[in-house]
């Protein structure tokens, strides 16, 4: 959860590899332009690819405006650029998307996997242009000009694929699927890059189902498909599903401000010009609190929607709201606030009682772990996501929250989520009209990926996807819903990114691309 906050990555492993070396090799190189930006633009680059934490470190200090460089812990901004490194390996320039002197959004392309990661930077308007924002988002899969025609991605203002239907992808039988993932995930924890479970459905039917590495290492407790694993920033989804059970009620509006709820909000910008939508979407101009969060001298007691956002409402907002799309754990606070006001219930009460009580998901709740927790994993990190090293790898137990809340922190099972996932698409949390309202897209991150209402939105090769993951040091989630075939994707991990998100992509690859 806590490295969404600076970068949004939900960057993809292990693509279909949809281009060969000659097309890579035959096309025109792109430069990146000689202004304070692309500049800057290109040392990111070689940074990333050096995956050097030191390195990494002596930049960061050197290279990024006060203001950015102290918005968050220094291993934080390191564990970032460490884990784009793991994600992609080597980068290079595909495509310049908008350029001008002091701000730069360019693709980049990872020639071993055929993804593209999408750069934004913006400097200082004088010397030495230092960096003041930067930010990671995932690209797509890179197609040569014949893959293209074969396969178009073209998605309308509604978020509705338009031509991604010419190929539909062929079903897979169980037990290929079983062959592939098992010599998948087998490789995976040979090189220990993997430990947890993962579950895959067709029409809520398991037809794959594997749980790997433990969830206690000192006492060798092995991971079972009920063990309870971290969701991190997942537990957005169940805050986006109860604001719209809310508006389902008629008991707000999308376009209703913060003050309308909460007419005492300490923070006069906040309550006065954020709307529900812009808290939904990322679009707030609210940022972090996770400085503040490491600096308090009791985070220990931090238990309640109201501690978190005591850390955070005093933090002026980043930019106008609805100028941009930043990832922010601050509004989703916000929403929580306003939950907890509407419903007389606390966050993790209304939770219980009208979202997974119903969806009957037994094993989730966000737990205190300072409690002893039936099934529930210790994540273990090698702590590159965090700009240092380990080994062997160490517990996360003292660089995470005791208590999650509306932004993530929460617990679940690969089974529960799945149980979620039916009880939105059966409409048993959200009639259709609003459960659409919800998953449908609406900001553009990408040509194929946009942002919904703490959900996630995108295409592939025909196939709509929404859901949500998470991650930080030890720990890494996700959930796809396949909307077109039905399929249903769940995967928890104790380790570290990109250990669940490798495995998604494989699992996309198989699914999408057959």
């Amino acid at each position: 959860m806590k490295l969404r906050l600076i970068f949004t990555i939900l960057s993809v492993f292990f693509a279909l590899s949809l281009v060969s070396a000659s097309e890579y090799r035959s096309h025109e190189k792109v430069k990146f332009p000689e202004t304070p930006a692309g500049i800057r633009a290109k040392e990111v680059m070689d940074l990333i690819n050096s995956g050097k934490p030191d390195e990494i470190e002596k930049f960061v200090n050197g290279n990024f405006a006060v203001a950015f460089r102290n918005a968050f812990p220094l291993d934080q901004h390191v564990g970032i650029i460490v884990r784009t490194h793991d994600l992609n390996k080597k980068l290079e320039l595909n495509k310049i998307e908008t350029s001008s002197e002091y701000r730069i959004s360019c693709l980049l392309l990872s020639p071993s996997t055929s993804q593209l990661l999408s750069l934004d930077l913006q400097t200082e308007e004088t010397a030495p242009n230092r960096i003041t924002r930067m930010g990671f988002r995932p690209g797509g899969v890179y197609e040569s000009s014949s893959a293209k025609k074969r396969s178009p991605q073209e998605t309308t203002e509604t978020g509705k694929s338009s031509k991604n239907k010419s190929r539909a992808p062929k079903s897979i039988s169980q037990k290929e699927l079983t062959k592939i993932l098992d010599e998948f995930i087998d490789q995976l924890v040979e090189k220990d890059e993997f430990s947890g479970t993962v579950l895959v459905a067709k029409k809520g039917k398991p037809i794959y189902s594997k749980a790997v590495g433990y969830a206690h290492q000192g006492f060798k407790v092995p991971n079972k498909p009920d063990t309870k694993f971290c969701l991190a920033s997942m537990n957005k989804m169940f805050t986006g599903t109860a604001i719209m059970q809310l508006v389902q009620q008629g008991k707000l509006n999308l376009d209703d401000k913060v003050g309308k709820h909460l007419p005492n909000y300490p923070n006069e910008d906040i309550r006065d010009k954020v709307t529900i939508h812009h808290l939904l979407t990322h679009t707030s101009g609210m940022g972090s609190y996770w400085r503040e969060f490491f600096e308090s001298p009791k985070k220990s007691e931090i238990n309640t929607v109201s501690d978190y956002d005591n850390l955070a409402n005093g933090n002026p907002l980043l930019f106008e709201p609805g100028e941009r799309f930043e990832y922010s754990n601050c509004g989703p606070l916000v929403l929580g606030l306003i939950i907890e006001e509407i419903a007389g219930l606390s966050y993790d009460e209304y939770i219980r009682r009208f979202i997974t009580g119903p969806a009957e998901m037994g094993n989730t709740d966000c737990y205190n772990i300072s409690e002893s927790i039936d099934n529930l994993a210790i994540g273990y990190t090698n702590g590159r996501s965090v700009g240092r090293s380990f080994n062997p790898r160490r517990n996360n137990l003292f660089m995470n929250p005791v208590k999650g809340g509306p932004a993530g922190g929460g617990y679940s099972t690969v089974e529960d989520l799945l149980k979620f996932d039916l009880a939105l698409r059966n409409n048993i949390l959200l009639n259709k009209e609003n459960f659409d309202i919800m998953t449908t897209g609406k900001v553009n991150r990408n040509e194929t990926n946009k942002y919904a209402y703490l959900f996630t939105e995108k295409f592939v090769n025909g196939e709509r996807i929404v859901g949500h993951n998470g991650g930080t040091a030890g720990l890494n989630s996700h959930l796809a819903m396949y909307m077109n075939s039905g399929y249903t994707v769940a995967i928890m991990s104790n380790y570290d990114p990109p250990a669940a998100e490798k495995l998604a992509q494989k699992i996309e690859n198989v699914l999408s691309y057959q």
